[in-house]
């Protein structure tokens, strides 16, 4: 696999990683991570065990676009979004 897309099978592993925005100017919106699939190929992903905080909306988007034959599978598991206890450090 190559992450281009293009009718390839990708293969995307995020592992322990945090990731924070707290820019004091983030867009409405704006601040969270998004995945998104094409109209060919496919992705397998595993993300696990990671940190996500800070976003001024959606803090993890995983989407499939267009109407093709893309497929995704995969894993989204024991991630924290936000930390216990810190308003708005989530999804506000």
């Amino acid at each position: 696999t190559n992450g281009t897309g293009g009718g390839l099978q990708d293969t995307l592993w995020f592992k322990n990683n945090t990731l924070s925005n707290n820019h004091g100017a983030i867009a409405t919106g704006g601040g969270g991570v998004s995945i998104f699939g094409a109209s060919t190929g496919g992705l397998t992903f595993d993300i696990d065990s990671n940190t996500f905080r800070d976003s001024v909306g959606t803090g993890v988007l995983i989407a499939k676009t267009g109407n093709g034959n893309y497929t995704m599978q995969g894993y989204f598991q024991n991630n924290t979004i936000g930390a216990n206890g810190v308003a708005n450090s989530g999804s506000a």
